[in-house]
Parts: structure tokens; C-alpha cells; sequence
């Protein structure tokens, strides 16, 4: 095992911060890739450097890296988000006391985005890693609970280290949009890890999205300053799934097309990924 890098969608990724350019040495033992990915078989390897470059390129983090101020904010934004610090409470939880409730928002929440999944018996697969394991290193946990009720409606895991933050996920009831739960999660971890007690360079909610549809990053730049801090991505495949890309980026359009999830969702990604990593070639 390495703690600089982690198995994750069938790659293996730095957890490194992004500012700084992981040691990829170790890149031609294939041996050492099941090391680090804890047993498990990487498909690829993904990295990228060149952090905040100043030039747009085709891949990016989407951060925030100054303190947040509602003040600065459009009238018609700052009501958005007031609307959520007036329906919900938010505080920092410890998840083990809300597994049940955090289970549920969360498979509400998959089903919401177009997700098929046996309810029961995923709750209670997420109700248990909560309670038996809920530990992601660094991490704090925030919850947002209706006032009207005191029921947690959405919840936010935040990576705390020593210069950056992660915004690692959020979640929300979809039962409660209209209470822009979402905004007040995110107002509140604004206002927490650039105020006192912490000292950080940068807030990252991840890199572009290539395996979901989503327009949550456009969100956080239109409500609440995030930028774009563009970057250059690296790609190193195995040597079988490197021919396999090969073979099948003339046809990437294709897959792009291709509505579906689970194989076709990951191959759309990985091509589209490709397609980006040679704009940098």
C-alpha cells in the first residue's frame, strides 16, 4: 500500500493535493500498480500537473481559493442561499448517530439522478458503513436538519488537510429541493474552513466530470465564486487496456450517444478522458 496514491473506479489516483505533482517513478512496475491499489487490478493510472497554470486547457479543478462573503453576492443568488441558512440548521455530526438518516438521504438522493438500486438492501449496506466504518481520514461530516422538524435533509463529507479542503460529497433529500439544502451545506463550509482555525490555500469540489452528467460545478461558480483552476491531465494504461482505447477512440462519438449505465458509462469515460489527455500532447 501506498498512502500517495488509492483504487478508485478501477484507477488508481493520487491523494496528493492537486498543487502538487505526485512521484510517478514507480509507473512501468505493473507489480507495484495491485500494490498500491491494495490488491485490486488499476486499469489505468491519472494524475495531473501543472495546477492552476493560468492557461485554459481542457481539464480542471473547480475551486474556491478566497474567503466567502454573501455580501458579494447577486441579490438574486444571496436570496438563493439565504433561503437555505433560513429552512435548514447545519452543524457538524458524527455520522455513526445518523447512519439510518444519512443512508436514506443518499439513496433517495441516487434514485433522484436516474439510479437503479434494490432500496432496502442498499440502505442498509450504507447504514453499516457509516456505523461499522465511517471513518474517511481528515474528514468532517456536516449535516443539514429542517427546522420545521429537526429531520436531516442532506449532509456534506469534507476532506480537512493541512492547506486544502475536499469537498468530498454532497447529498441532499430531493424531497426538499425547494428548501436549497444545498446551498446552506455549502455557505456553511465556506464560511468554516476560511475562517479561523484553519489556514488553507484552496476549497476543491474535484476535477471535470467526465462519468456523470451533472452541472454542479457550473452551480458553485455562478452562486458562490468557485473558479475553474485548469491543469494538465496524465493517463498511463495498461498495455491491454491502452490497445483496447486505441481501438476504440475513432469510434468514441459513438459511445457518447450511448445512453446506459455501468460498462458503457465507464468506456464514454474513459474515451472521453483520452480525447482530453491528447489536446495535451
Amino acid at each position: 500500500m501506498n498512502n500517495e496514491w488509492e483504487y478508485y473506479n478501477h484507477a488508481l489516483v493520487p491523494t496528493t493535493a492537486p498543487h502538487v505533482e505526485p512521484d510517478v517513478s514507480w509507473i512501468r512496475n505493473k507489480k507495484v500498480w495491485k500494490e498500491f491499489a491494495g490488491g485490486k487490478y488499476p486499469l489505468l493510472v491519472r494524475w495531473v500537473t501543472d495546477f492552476d497554470c493560468g492557461q485554459e486547457t481542457e481539464w480542471w479543478h473547480c475551486i474556491k481559493d478566497e474567503p466567502f462573503d454573501i455580501a458579494n453576492i447577486p441579490a438574486k443568488k444571496r436570496y438563493e442561499i439565504s433561503k437555505g441558512l433560513k429552512n435548514v440548521d447545519v452543524r457538524i455530526i458524527t455520522p455513526g448517530e445518523y447512519a439510518e438518516e444519512l443512508a436514506e438521504v443518499q439513496c433517495k438522493a441516487r434514485i433522484h439522478y436516474g439510479e437503479t438500486l434494490d432500496y432496502a438492501e442498499e440502505k442498509e449496506a450504507i447504514r453499516k458503513s457509516f456505523t461499522e466504518d465511517p471513518e474517511i481520514e481528515n474528514a468532517e461530516y456536516i449535516g443539514a436538519f429542517l427546522k420545521e422538524t429537526g429531520e436531516l435533509v442532506g449532509y456534506g463529507i469534507y476532506e480537512i488537510h493541512e492547506d486544502w479542503v475536499l469537498q468530498s460529497v454532497i447529498k441532499t433529500d430531493p424531497d426538499y429541493l425547494k428548501c436549497n439544502t444545498n446551498a446552506a451545506l455549502v455557505a456553511f463550509a465556506l464560511e468554516r474552513y476560511f475562517g479561523d482555525g484553519f489556514s488553507i490555500k484552496y476549497l476543491t469540489n474535484g476535477t471535470k466530470n467526465v462519468l456523470h452528467e451533472t452541472n454542479y460545478h457550473e452551480y458553485l461558480m455562478k452562486y458562490f465564486g468557485f473558479r475553474k483552476a485548469y491543469c494538465r491531465l496524465h493517463i498511463k494504461y495498461r498495455g491491454w487496456v491502452g490497445a483496447v482505447v486505441a481501438v476504440l477512440y475513432p469510434f468514441r462519438k459513438l459511445f457518447y450517444k450511448m445512453k446506459g449505465r455501468g460498462p458503457v458509462r465507464m468506456v464514454r469515460a474513459v474515451l472521453k478522458m483520452e480525447e482530453i489527455h491528447r489536446t495535451f500532447r
